[in-house]
C-alpha cells in the first residue's frame, strides 16, 4: 500500500470485525480464482460469514474448512468440513494450520479474530512456500492497527488526513 494507492483510491477495504484488510484492488484480482478451499481460522460465532462464504465458494467448487480451539463455536459446523486447532499462543498452532492448509488444498486462510493477524502475518513465508494466500494485511499494517498511535503517525506521514491521537 502505498500514497498513490490510496490517492487514486485504488484500495479495497475489507473488515471483519476488527481489524480491516487492506488490499490495492490489483493484489484482490489476483486473489479471484476460479475455486478456492478456504480455511477461516476463529470461526467463533461468526456463522453468516461462513454460510455467505460457502455459499459463494461451492457455487464455484471450492470449499470452507472452519476451525477453532473450542468446540463448542457454533460457526464450527457450519462450515463444509471443520477442524480443532490449538490456541493461538501454543507452539503447535502454526504447524497444525499449515496441516490442514495441506490436508484440504487449502489456497486461502482468514482469521476472524484478531490475535490471530498478527502470528499468521508474520509467519506469511510459511505459507507462501505451500502455495497459500493469507487474505490479510502485511505484517506491519497489522502492528499499526493494533495501535492508535502508530496507526496516526503512520497516516500523517504519507499525508492521510486523521483524527488526532494523544498519548500522555
Amino acid at each position: 500500500i502505498n500514497k498513490e494507492n490510496i490517492r487514486n483510491k485504488n484500495i479495497l477495504f475489507i473488515h471483519t470485525g476488527g481489524i480491516p484488510l487492506i488490499f490495492t484492488h490489483a493484489e484482490a484480482f489476483e486473489r479471484k480464482l476460479e475455486w478456492m478451499n478456504i480455511l477461516l481460522c476463529s470461526a467463533g460465532r461468526r456463522v453468516k460469514i461462513v454460510q455467505y462464504l460457502k455459499e459463494s465458494l461451492n457455487k464455484k467448487g471450492g470449499i470452507v474448512v472452519t476451525a477453532d480451539c473450542d468446540s463448542k463455536a457454533p460457526a464450527l459446523y457450519f462450515g463444509d468440513k471443520k477442524e480443532l486447532i490449538p490456541r493461538i499462543d501454543s507452539q503447535d498452532y502454526l504447524n497444525e494450520v499449515i496441516r490442514i492448509c495441506k490436508k484440504h488444498n487449502i489456497r486461502g486462510v482468514i482469521s476472524l479474530i484478531d490475535p490471530e493477524l498478527e502470528t499468521l502475518a508474520k509467519n506469511k513465508e510459511l505459507f507462501d512456500e505451500i502455495g497459500v494466500s493469507l487474505v490479510l494485511s502485511p505484517f506491519k499494517m497489522v502492528q499499526y492497527c493494533f495501535d492508535k498511535q502508530e496507526t496516526y503517525n503512520y497516516l500523517n506521514a504519507i499525508n492521510i488526513p486523521a483524527v488526532p491521537t494523544y498519548s500522555e
